[in-house]
């Protein structure tokens, strides 16, 4: 009856003994599977753990193993040993963050060990279809399995206008006007449509050479007592010369001269650089120079560039009235060709509202 009860008793410890041995295995096991993260293959290493922890177990080069080790060992001095042993370990890759074997070996007996080799694990591309028509997908060995994306220009769907699909793409909005004197087209810096004036148009605003009151009313104003040969008596009080903020040394002369005839004739004139005029309408104005240097005299014509603007030689002289004011224009193809066509100015020799002149020879004389 007491040996009975001894082995009763024998069988209870060893059962309990069993269950603490799993309950160790299980909390080693999940220590080790702690040990394994990476970011590539690098990161990885084999840790010879031994049975009955998987043999090889693949783990971070960098991760601790200490805390893991000595529960190992604990475990080796309660708990009974492993019925068979381990083979030699596969080469570690990193992959989806975790360390494991770049094939699959499996032991079987203590005596016979069998290993089967299975497909290496390979990186694949995702998918990378983002479901746009603008864009250009690559994926492989060349870009480490990774989606790239080009934007395709220029590509009708994108929502951008290219000069290419004007016409032809519903990115591209339909440019038109109404408006006399106008030209609808299509800004593709600003990616909208916009209105200019034409130049050389009876009806665009602006009295421009070769017009006047009698052959443009819409642009061109008359005022009786208002024509060159008047000059300057059709002047208000502190009238301006106003000479361009890129204009060259002789525009400026020219304009001190000018100023200074004026002061003979007991006309008080300011000389200011175009941007430093404020409201037009306020003062009468001799508005000289180039059209790409002076901007005001850009605005009055309607001609932003020099090229083009008038023959080599040549100067013309326009009496604009606008809101009231008088506005002469003073424009040669060179600053040599206005301060010439000034001096004709000066003299009071012109008539009527525009003259063109020649400014070739030593002295300027009237063409028209």
């Amino acid at each position: 009856m007491m040996r009975m009860l001894i082995i009763m008793a024998l069988a209870i410890i060893i059962a309990g003994c069993q269950a603490d041995c799993e309950k160790a295995k299980e909390q080693i096991d999940d220590g080790i599977a702690a040990l394994n993260y990476c970011s590539e293959d690098s990161d990885c290493i084999v840790a010879m753990f031994g049975c009955p922890f998987g043999c090889e177990s693949y783990i971070n080069k960098d991760a601790d193993q200490s805390a893991v080790k000595a529960a190992i060992a604990k475990y080796e001095s309660r708990c009974s040993a492993c019925e068979y042993r381990c083979i030699e370990p596969l080469p570690p890759v990193c992959y989806q963050g975790r360390c494991v074997a770049s094939s699959v070996s499996k032991a079987t007996s203590a005596q016979k060990t069998e290993e089967i080799q299975v497909t290496a694990i390979v990186k694949e591309c995702p998918v990378c279809d983002d479901n746009n028509a603008c864009t250009r997908e690559t994926c492989g060995k060349e870009t480490d399995y990774t989606c790239y994306y080009e934007i395709i220009k220029p590509c009708c769907g994108d929502n951008v206008c290219d000069k290419a699909e004007y016409g032809n793409c519903e990115d591209c909005p339909s440019c038109e006007t109404a408006e006399k004197c106008s030209e609808a087209h299509f800004d593709y810096d600003k990616q909208a449509c916009v209105i200019t004036k034409e130049s050389g148009c009876c009806g665009n605003g602006a009295c421009e050479i070769g017009e006047s009151c009698t052959s443009c009313k819409d642009d061109c104003t008359c005022r009786e007592g208002s024509t060159l040969d008047k000059y300057p008596g059709f002047l208000g009080k502190s009238p301006y010369v106003v000479v361009g903020d890129e204009a060259k040394g002789t525009d400026v002369f020219t304009a001190s001269n000018l100023a200074n005839a004026l002061l003979v004739s007991n006309i008080k004139v300011d000389t200011k650089l175009a941007s430093q005029v404020g409201k037009v309408s306020e003062h009468d104005m001799i508005i000289l120079g180039r059209p790409c240097e002076n901007k005001l005299l850009a605005e009055f014509l309607k001609q932003s560039k020099c090229e083009g603007f008038l023959e080599p030689g040549r100067a013309v002289v326009k009496l604009v009235v606008k809101d009231g004011n008088e506005y002469v224009l003073l424009a040669g193809y060179s600053a040599d060709d206005t301060a010439k066509a000034s001096e004709l100015l000066k003299k009071k020799g012109l008539t009527g509202t525009e003259v063109m002149i020649d400014t070739s020879g030593s002295t300027a004389k009237v063409i028209n």
